[in-house]
């Protein structure tokens, strides 16, 4: 008897499968997962691959992930997914994916291959190329081709929005019209209230089904270690989940729960590889503000007038005079000249110094020779 409920109950969450074209939309990876699925306007990240192709930007170094769950804790619909990205001169980012779901008689798996790219330093644009073969015992199998398309964009420091879209190509499956893969509408907003805290919220649109709402916060504690929670509508799910990383390894664990089916934990990896730019990891000693001093300086130095005064002991090549020199002790000094004399004042100098020369000769005594020749 309760293998044959089992089995009912598989039959039942397959023909779900199947209305849902075998592309159901469903999150993958332990952060999105923590995050209540709400992962359209989240950047730099790996696990963006299966969401907003968008994403990948801003991924500064080799970055793959290995994710696996046991949907509701029934080891026959375990699916696990493997991903990486690479990035080229920090603009231009290529990743690949794999995924595989179900058991001997039902199986969908699924590769793809993204690119990403950044415009005008605050747009970012991605697309996705996703291979998709479903095998069903007795039915045979069947593969085919559907593409995802993103945007992104910074509206500010902590505002991100991006809107992407699942199989924008509505592609099908079956010879029949009503085999289609489900075509899904995705558009969200992400904000950084800090340093440690991050808010996002999405909204799902299946084109023949009712519009769901996604949304979930994390907070960081420490560099290693943070917390998130999530939930999302049609259907109501509640998760939570944590996040923990060892130099460059990150390991993301979450737990959701539907409302009807029970649990589902979420396990993924993610590892980093290779080192970051000297202008990536170097901090930023003079803050950008300070910048600006310099140029400043420099315009004061140049207003300056040229009739500034030259300290004493050096002289002005430039202006091919010379500054006076400071008297020795115990005498009395001249009459000293400004350098921006003018000629009626040296004139009046000149005079002066020859007077005063002259009344130092008529008071100065005549001592001649003292001693006498013999």
């Amino acid at each position: 008897m309760k293998n044959l409920t089992k089995l009912i109950f598989l039959s039942l969450l397959f023909c779900v499968q199947l209305v849902f074209a075998s592309n159901d939309g469903s999150p993958i990876g332990g952060r999105r997962l923590g995050l209540g699925g709400a992962y359209s306007a989240i950047r730099g990240d790996a696990w963006s691959l299966w969401a907003n192709p968008a994403g990948i930007t801003g991924i500064r170094r080799f970055e793959g992930g290995l994710f696996t769950e046991s949907r509701y804790l029934l080891s026959e619909i375990t699916a696990a997914s493997f991903g990486a990205v690479v990035p080229f001169q920090q603009k231009h980012f290529i990743g690949a994916s794999a995924s595989t779901f179900g058991f001997g008689s039902y199986r969908r798996n699924e590769a793809g291959i993204s690119y990403a790219t950044t415009l005008y330093e605050f747009i970012h644009v991605g697309v996705k190329f996703n291979l998709l073969n479903l095998a069903i015992s007795n039915y045979g199998s069947v593969n085919t081709f559907f593409a995802n398309v993103g945007l992104m964009a910074n509206v500010s420091k902590r505002f991100t929005m991006g809107f992407w879209t699942q199989n924008a190509n509505q592609a099908k499956i079956g010879t029949l019209q009503e085999e289609r893969l489900a075509t899904i509408l995705n558009g969200g907003l992400t904000f950084h209230a800090s340093d440690k805290l991050i808010l996002t919220s999405d909204v799902v649109k299946y084109l023949d089904y009712p519009m769901g709402v996604r949304s979930g916060f994390e907070y960081q504690f420490v560099k290693q270690f943070c917390i998130r929670a999530g939930y999302s509508t049609s259907p109501s799910i509640l998760s939570a989940g944590a996040g923990f990383r060892i130099d460059n390894l990150s390991i993301d664990f979450a737990n959701s729960f539907h409302e009807r089916l029970g649990y589902t934990p979420h396990l993924s990896l993610t590892l980093r590889l290779g080192n970051l730019t000297p202008e990536e990891t170097a901090p930023k000693l003079i803050p950008e503000k300070s910048k600006e001093k310099p140029a400043d300086t420099k315009k004061e130095t140049e207003s300056k007038p040229a009739s500034t005064p030259t300290p004493a002991g050096s002289s002005d090549k430039s202006a091919g005079q010379k500054v006076a020199q400071p008297a020795p002790a115990g005498v009395k000094p001249k009459t000293a000249l400004p350098v921006t004399a003018s000629p009626q004042q040296i004139k009046a100098a000149k005079k002066a110094a020859q007077e005063e020369n002259k009344k130092v000769g008529e008071t100065k005594p005549d001592t001649g020779n003292s001693t006498q020749p013999k």
